[in-house]
């Protein structure tokens, strides 16, 4: 397989031997490749994929006499039409797994402030009574009271605006649901490579019965 490509790299190039070589992978795991959304995770998944078993006579073969019509002027025209979708692609997926990254140390942050929440807000009620009972015992002191002092003395009288605490826990929710999606998708992904690399075993399996029955018919024969 090696002397094969060397002739092929040779002959044709390094450039359409590889796109070649690129064509022929495609199609031998199309089924996983079809599931993909953007060219980001094509090319996330291909990578995944350099690590599994296939047989690279069959590979080789593919490559030179299924794409015979690949040649460098071809790739030129192509390259010069969809590089800049697949560059513009590419730089949005990596945007967004930084941001997903950056949102996860701030979703740390809020499940940290989720569990700590009862007591900062004990605290602060805390904090609160002893400005109110100060302020209190002054007025007293001084014999004027207000309106206003009537309504701080009341209870529920200080105003917490829940509001913020609603918002907060909505940006922890979006960003637990990011997280989710992306770990479905990597298990996705390594489900469907688990099941490329079954069913290639599965070929190896076939094709080693086949041999075998051909070489017990040519020996039945002699």
């Amino acid at each position: 397989s090696v002397l094969r490509v060397w002739d092929v790299l040779l002959f044709d190039g390094n450039r359409v031997m590889l796109f070649r070589t690129a064509l022929a992978l495609m199609e031998l795991y199309g089924p996983a490749l079809v599931t993909t959304k953007d060219a980001g995770d094509a090319m996330t998944l291909l990578q995944s994929l350099a690590g599994s078993t296939f047989d690279s006579s069959q590979l080789v073969l593919t490559a030179c006499m299924g794409y015979q019509n690949v040649h460098e002027a071809r790739l030129r025209g192509l390259r010069d039409k969809h590089r800049p979708a697949v560059v513009a692609a590419i730089e949005e997926r990596s945007k967004g797994l930084k941001a997903l990254k950056n949102s996860k140390g701030f979703a740390s942050k809020l499940y940290s402030f989720k569990h700590d929440h009862g007591s900062v807000m004990m605290n602060e009620g805390k904090v609160a009574d002893d400005q109110i009972g100060g302020d209190t015992a002054t007025h007293s002191e001084s014999g004027s009271t207000t309106p206003d002092d009537s309504f701080i003395g009341m209870p529920g009288g200080v105003d917490s605006n829940p509001s913020l605490d609603l918002q907060e826990q909505v940006v922890w929710l979006k960003v637990e649901l990011c997280k989710s999606l992306e770990e479905k998708r990597s298990a996705e992904l390594r489900a469907e490579e688990l099941e490329t690399a079954l069913m290639e075993m599965v070929k190896q399996d076939n094709r080693r019965q086949l041999s075998a029955r051909v070489e017990q018919s040519e020996r039945s024969e002699e």
